[in-house]
């Protein structure tokens, strides 16, 4: 009883001060009851603690949270819970995989509530900001955003739906999980052991009469094809990738089973991002207590680049079989 006590404990301890820290995920490996703790913070991941007892314990009240199964230790699980600590709010969606040696959990924090912000305030350049404004003016078509993981995209995605929506415009959205809750949004989560599926979602919120239909992440040939799907029935498609520039964003939807046809008609501009450490602005990168002695502050400065597909774009992703060769020609006009 004691020792539950006391995982609870550990747990709580963990959790609030990941919200403290502004850490972005938790790194929890589980080795022979110990339980190795890191986090990521500013891109870069940081041990914090190892606990030599109770590791099991823990593990078991993390999975307890996000209601996943105790007892199968065979099979990758996901889960979600939500976290207050009295004064931060946040949503953590939890992944477990067996290793050959023990487990391995990581949890991403997600703020729970999304406050509305500019593009200008995201870092976006004035010349940036209107170009894309003039894109979402667009009746249909699909925007993706892509970038490394962390890198800001569900910011930009939710800073986008925002704008729509005051512009008068029917958003709705379909996640896995919800990462940000949206008073001006109506969103669906994706609950697969409750029937919840993508393509269900999907199909519902396309009966919803949306002008906008914002889906978390293009991840795998389902979600794919429903994205396409609902561009193709004249709506305004929204969602984020992963790739590191347009080739890499076009070569991954052809990846999941998307014609280049398609892809040449229907994606209509790319949202390039990632995220650069800022100097400390107390110490000047010589460390300090403020930014816990790493030389940089907590928050990243967003890099953008936009691309608006054009006609001779359109015309490349259809005539060209290499992808070395199109990033060539994409490059090189």
């Amino acid at each position: 009883m004691r020792q539950d006590v006391q995982s609870v404990i550990a747990v709580q301890s963990i959790l609030d001060t990941a919200l403290l820290w502004n850490v972005s995920d938790v790194h929890l490996y589980l080795e022979n009851e110990v339980l190795k703790v890191s986090f990521r913070m500013r891109g870069t991941i940081h041990p914090f603690q190892s606990w030599l007892q109770e590791g099991s314990l823990m593990v078991r009240r993390i999975k307890a949270l996000a209601k996943m199964d105790l007892t199968d230790l065979r099979i990758p699980q996901d889960g979600v819970f939500e976290w207050d600590d009295g004064i931060r709010k946040c949503s953590v969606r939890v992944s477990s995989i067996p290793t050959v040696s023990g487990e391995s959990i990581v949890l991403r924090l997600f703020q729970s509530s999304y406050h509305p912000s500019s593009f200008e305030n995201l870092g976006m350049s004035p010349k940036i900001s209107e170009s894309l404004k003039k894109i979402l003016n667009k009746e249909d078509g699909l925007i993706l955003i892509v970038g490394p993981t962390n890198s800001g995209k569900t910011t930009s995605l939710y800073t986008m739906t925002h704008y729509l929506s005051q512009l008068g415009r029917s958003v709705v959205s379909l996640e896995h999980p919800v990462e940000y809750r949206m008073n001006d949004l109506k969103q669906i989560e994706v609950r697969e052991r409750s029937g919840m599926t993508f393509e269900m979602g999907i199909t519902s919120l396309l009966r919803q009469d949306p002008d906008v239909l914002m889906i978390g992440e293009i991840r795998d040939p389902l979600t794919a094809n429903m994205a396409i799907r609902a561009a193709l029935s004249g709506r305004m498609v929204l969602s984020t990738t992963h790739a590191r520039d347009e080739i890499g964003a076009i070569a991954r939807l052809h990846e999941l089973g998307i014609s280049k046809s398609f892809i040449s008609e229907l994606l209509i501009a790319i949202l390039i991002q990632k995220l650069v450490s800022i100097e400390c602005r107390e110490c000047k990168g010589s460390g300090c207590t403020i930014c816990q002695y790493s030389g940089i502050e907590r928050e990243r400065k967003a890099i953008f680049q936009l691309s608006e597909i054009n006609a001779m774009q359109r015309s490349l992703i259809l005539d060209n079989e290499m992808w070395t060769e199109l990033r060539r020609q994409w490059n090189n006009p």
